[in-house]
């Protein structure tokens, strides 16, 4: 008879790993220990909802919590914490922006007739809009570019396109 080991991997397979979904940055403050951001964190979502916790690289707290709707709520809902008398930005690991790419659109359309035209529609993009490059990767040709363009929106503004 085999006896179950609570070995590694066995470990791994029962545990749920976080997904980036689920993952907030803080600017870091020079000073504060990592626990007082795990403390003020904590009374927006409870302690028990919080993972992992870590500095990490550009001088940011990067805080792992139990599901992405609690990772949207720190978002959306408690956007700014105050540490040490300093109001602090929470925001998500990844943008939730979403990509839009405009096939078909000549160069002679500019860009600002591109906004326009999204205002129109309600459709404020996060990001300037910019021309796709053809992706030639023969020397002297790279520099070539696609009759497309792209601009990141908002997720809410995703069911507005189809009014273009």
């Amino acid at each position: 008879m085999a006896s179950q080991k609570n070995s590694y991997t066995n470990l791994l397979q029962t545990e749920c790993v976080p997904t980036k979904d689920q993952t907030v940055i803080i600017d870091a403050i020079d000073g504060i220990q990592i626990h007082k951001y795990a403390i003020a964190i904590g009374t927006k979502i409870e302690p028990e909802n919080i993972r992992h916790l870590s500095r990490i690289a550009s001088n940011r707290v990067c805080i792992y919590v139990a599901t992405k709707e609690i990772a949207d709520t720190l978002v959306v809902v408690h956007k700014t914490d105050k540490l040490r008398d300093t109001e602090v930005i929470v925001r998500p690991l990844i943008s939730r922006n979403k990509r839009v790419i405009l096939s078909n659109v000549p160069p002679i359309i500019p860009s600002d007739i591109i906004l326009a035209k999204l205002n129109e529609s309600k459709i404020c993009p996060v990001s300037s809009i910019t021309t796709l490059r053809a992706g030639l990767n023969i020397p002297g040709y790279q520099h070539i570019m696609r009759f497309r363009r792209q601009a990141f929106i908002k997720p809410e503004d995703v069911n507005k396109i189809h009014t273009l």
